[in-house]
């Protein structure tokens, strides 16, 4: 099972067995006219044929032979706001003839979702591939692309994860309170060691999301934290894997140029030690960031699948 499309795919047997736990069940169907349609019905469930009969609804008509599904569904409020219990299930299947006023249908195929069983934040996680396949084919229809939104503002902050800057800012400005004590301090300096310090943090953080999408790590954690599963930027399409590959590169290149500048204008051998140490690094990950920037499709391992969906074409690798 692809994590990133679905939820724990339901058989015609567990579908009927779930189905047997509600009281009642909605019919829908579509009538002769093309309507869409749905009534609350009695169902009748014989879990050892996976079928299930019911009376038609009073004054509509369900023709024989169409594709009918019966749905269950519990939802319990919670005092104020907010809901537990949620479950529901869906199983389908092909109208019988009116037989002593009652209809059946074999169930054909089945899909649900137990809270008891997946988490709610973990449900909406299983499902973000399916929701992007259908993002894709709406875009496809209207010639323009639709989808999920941010504010820059926002967007920036989840993407770059600037909260998590102050374990850099904190303890390089420590070391700057303490230089000035010593009578170092000159304002140029300390501004391009907080600025190339940060540079490289964030860097850093965005790389970590473009190479644990590509690896699939990301992809595959469906409960994620705050300090696990990364922005979800990309998997969410609010940014492109070309995107934040260019930030991230953006960020280094910063980084480098803020070295430089420390070196030329406070030359010390142990400064052009740790540049020497530290410079290989930041061109490496820069060079290994440059072909996703430049490649309009970079590959990755796996990629969701559904109606609509190009298996090749990077779904992470549109221009946003």
């Amino acid at each position: 099972m692809d994590l990133r499309t679905s939820t724990r795919p339901l058989t015609p047997r567990d579908g009927i067995e779930k189905l047997a736990t509600f009281p009642f069940a909605l019919l829908t169907w579509v009538d002769a006219d093309g309507v869409p349609m749905s009534a609350a019905v009695q169902a009748t469930v014989d879990v050892g044929s996976v079928s299930a009969a019911f009376g038609p609804p009073a004054g509509l008509d369900v023709r024989p032979g169409s594709l009918v599904s019966l749905t269950g569904s519990h939802i319990r409020p919670q005092p104020g706001f907010g809901y537990d219990q949620r479950r529901h299930v869906t199983v389908w299947g092909v109208a019988s003839e009116v037989v002593d006023g009652r209809q059946s249908m074999t169930v054909q195929k089945a899909w649900g979702w137990d809270e008891a069983e997946i988490p709610f934040p973990e449900y909406v996680e299983r499902t973000v591939g399916q929701s992007r396949t259908y993002f894709e084919r709406i875009s496809q229809e209207q010639g323009r692309r639709i989808g999920p939104r941010l504010s820059l503002g926002w967007l920036a902050l989840r993407a770059t994860r600037l909260p998590f800057l102050s374990a850099t800012l904190i303890p390089v400005g420590v070391g700057i309170a303490l230089a000035s004590t010593q009578g170092f301090f000159d304002p140029f300096t300390a501004v391009v060691t907080l600025l190339g310090a940060a540079s490289v943090h964030v860097a850093l953080n965005v790389a970590n999301d473009v190479f644990d999408t590509r690896l699939g790590a990301d992809d595959a954690n469906v409960r994620p934290t705050q300090y696990s599963g990364g922005s979800r930027v990309i998997q969410y399409g609010l940014v492109s894997m070309r995107g934040m590959s260019t930030i991230s590169a953006s960020f280094y290149g910063v980084a480098i140029a803020c070295g430089l500048i420390l070196l030329a204008t406070n030359f010390s051998w142990a400064l052009l030690v740790i540049g020497v140490l530290v410079m290989p690094k930041l061109l490496g990950f820069t060079f290994l960031l440059l072909p996703m920037i430049w490649s309009r499709r970079a590959r990755r391992p796996r990629g969701p699948s559904g109606p609509g969906h190009d298996r090749d074409r990077d779904p992470y690798d549109e221009d946003r």
